[in-house]
């Protein structure tokens, strides 16, 4: 299997098993009775699943292959980068029995504990592996071409990257340890409009790459692009004067930065549109921006003063979630696999209409629960009629994005290998 084949099959598993988790999840809460039929495996512990298994399974094997185009030889089969995908899922797999089993850091998103922070730390060091000895082979193969200024800070920059990314596994096995730092922080009153900044501006410099990155033709000379590259520098660099404490979202400051994110939904449109795009990847670029502007929009609104206190405990932050994984990062995404693997990506526009109606339905569900849950804090503890309702909407919701998963996971393997 040619590693862009495997990145394709690889990530669209993952989607499917992440929508079948979510699928049960949500009859749990709309039949709470049917919670003892699963014994030890509780609510939360198919919640830590679902939520892994969407970061680290469908949200981040299309980006390895954005690592691959990068690192990989440009001819030739790389049986190593094909072994580091499925080693990647075989971690993610052997995770996910021990979350199931109980044993967890309680770490959102870190819940790498006993045996899993050793099959994490093997799975990313595997990969990181595979990238020097695909960057090595991909060096010794254009060792004959011409030595120039632009090429030597090509190799420069990307054997810097690696040495970052080599070191993530590291990290990421230390961070999860809860000795380091409390899984509850109470130092902090959660997320800040700096720190929701920061981490935005970082999803925003690997999108504004991402067209260079899959190599997509365009009309626009380099220097075209400045403007848009010289915002990102001083935008990360206002974030870098902003106060990273314990902030209040009262504080205008705190709005201001959170708000200054509005200004990327036209500029990272057009930075987009200005490349050409397969004909196949069209209606997810367009998906893409409109569930981009929604989420800026809600989590703009979701952060002022007084809303956030009354939507905190509520759907409504659900809802925000799945706007940003189901919405705006799946269409990215489905944007990416059509480039990377073109002859294996699955093609379909009733699945399209399908998933884009059901996420629609999903967040719109969730969102007008959080909005009632707001209204009448109660119903957040007790069964309502109203609430029910909205939980049978969402559950429909699932049953429509997982049939239009479980299509594009049995059409993959129906063409042939990519080039």
């Amino acid at each position: 299997m040619a590693p862009f084949d495997a990145i394709a099959r690889h990530s669209l598993l993952w989607l499917f098993l992440g929508n079948a988790v979510g699928l049960l999840l949500a009859t749990l809460l709309l039949v709470p009775s049917l919670g003892p039929l699963l014994g030890p495996l509780t609510y939360g512990r198919w919640m830590t699943v679902h939520l892994n298994a969407s970061l680290y399974g469908w949200s981040s094997i299309p980006l390895i292959g954005l690592l691959y185009l990068v690192y990989l030889p440009r001819y030739g089969e790389n049986r190593i980068a094909t072994a580091a995908v499925s080693a990647w899922s075989a971690m993610l797999a052997f995770s996910i029995v021990g979350w199931l089993m109980g044993i967890t850091s309680g770490k959102l998103f870190m819940e790498w504990a006993g045996p899993s922070r050793i099959a994490v730390f093997a799975g990313m060091t595997f990969l990181a592996l595979s990238l020097w000895i695909s960057h090595a082979r991909r060096l010794a193969a254009e060792a004959g071409f011409p030595a120039g200024w632009t090429r030597r800070c090509s190799v420069v920059v990307k054997t810097g990257g690696l040495v970052v990314l080599s070191s993530v596994p590291v990290v990421l096995v230390l961070a999860a340890d809860p000795s380091l730092y409390p899984p509850v922080n109470p130092d902090s009153g959660g997320a800040t409009g700096g720190s929701l900044l920061g981490s935005t501006l970082a999803i925003i410099l690997i999108y504004w790459m991402t067209p260079f990155l899959l190599r997509l033709p365009t009309d626009r000379a380099w220097r075209s692009f400045a403007p848009s590259l010289a915002l990102l520098v001083l935008h990360f660099g206002a974030f870098g004067l902003l106060d990273h404490g314990d902030r209040s979202h009262h504080e205008p400051v705190q709005i201001i930065a959170l708000s200054s994110l509005a200004l990327w939904v036209p500029l990272l449109v057009r930075h987009l549109r200005s490349f050409t795009w397969p004909a196949a990847s069209r209606g997810w670029l367009i998906a893409f921006g409109c569930w981009g502007a929604l989420l800026v929009l809600d989590g703009i609104l979701t952060f002022l003063p007084h809303i956030l206190e009354q939507w905190k405990f509520t759907n409504a932050l659900v809802a925000h979630v799945h706007i940003a994984m189901a919405g705006m990062v799946t269409s990215f995404n489905m944007l990416v696999l059509s480039v990377l693997c073109p002859s294996s990506f699955p093609v379909s526009r009733q699945a399209f209409v399908a998933w884009q109606a059901g996420t629609v339905l999903h967040a719109g569900a969730l969102l007008a629960a959080g909005l009632v849950e707001a209204a009448h804090p109660g119903w957040l503890f007790f069964s309502h009629p109203v609430i029910d309702t909205l939980y049978a909407l969402r559950w429909v919701a699932g049953a429509v994005m997982l049939s239009a998963s479980w299509f594009w996971l049995r059409h993959v393997h129906l063409r042939g290998s990519s080039a």
